[in-house]
């Protein structure tokens, strides 16, 4: 926590440079600045100027969502794609260190004047819109239960592998969040899952702190003992769920 935090005033401290360096009371129209004097400089600013169009690009197939300008399918798939290249170079730019990475979304948004309020909302739930709202899932009768009969194995396959993860000990970023991961996206093509269903929450609210953390970086002791308590419960939960709606 008090690496995060350090990393974090780091940044805000970088971003006010930028800002001053950039602003137009402080900077002639005239002059041109400099962001970089190395090579690794550059990178870290076309890795910046990539993450802007990432998320420039999620927000406009959000917008084209809700106006039904793109099939659902396609949407979801797009949109599952864009994020996860999103998460990736995040993640890649948290690994350069203090002031260098980008902790804080709001404040990388606002310092480089990226408006994208139905992006921000979409890497913070973490699924596409079709999967949030379980859209998109018409068809016959017959159908709907042969998909659904599916979804259930896949959730409760993916329960299962994030119980193992944590069991064998392994809390790295690169081994638990690709399990939480796809538990999420299970869970939300689940339709007998309620909206408001806790194990929901549980694994989103990791997933945005795991959105925080280097690859290289691992959950405590104590965090992973924290996390197996409440993906168990959800669990439970979870198949109490399905026997009531059976029974």
């Amino acid at each position: 926590a008090v690496v995060s935090l350090a990393r974090r005033r780091s940044f805000d401290r970088s971003i006010d440079r930028r800002r001053a360096m950039t602003s137009p009371s402080s900077t002639p129209s005239s002059t041109r600045v400099k962001l970089w004097d190395t090579n690794a400089g550059k990178k870290r600013y076309d890795d910046y100027a990539t993450l802007f169009a990432l998320a420039r690009a999620i927000e406009k197939l959000e917008r084209a969502y809700v106006r039904s300008a793109i099939a659902d399918d396609e949407y979801e798939r797009t949109c599952i794609e864009l994020m996860g290249k999103f998460k990736t170079l995040r993640a890649v730019l948290l690994e350069l260190g203090p002031g260098e990475g980008v902790p804080d979304l709001d404040a990388f948004f606002e310092a480089y004047g990226a408006h994208v309020p139905s992006a921000r909302r979409r890497l913070e739930v973490g699924v596409p819109a079709t999967l949030e709202h379980h859209a998109g899932r018409g068809g016959r009768a017959s159908d709907r239960y042969a998909n659904e009969a599916k979804y259930v194995a896949e959730a409760t396959h993916c329960f299962i592998t994030v119980l193992d993860t944590l069991k064998l000990d392994m809390r790295a970023k690169d081994q638990v969040a690709p399990a939480l991961g796809d538990l999420l996206v299970a869970l939300h093509k689940v339709t007998r899952v309620p909206k408001d269903f806790a194990g929901t929450a549980i694994v989103r609210k990791w997933m945005i702190k795991l959105d925080t953390m280097r690859a290289s970086e691992s959950f405590s002791e104590d965090e992973v003992r924290e996390l197996l308590y409440e993906v168990e419960n959800a669990y439970g939960e979870f198949m109490r769920i399905l026997s009531s709606a059976t029974s």
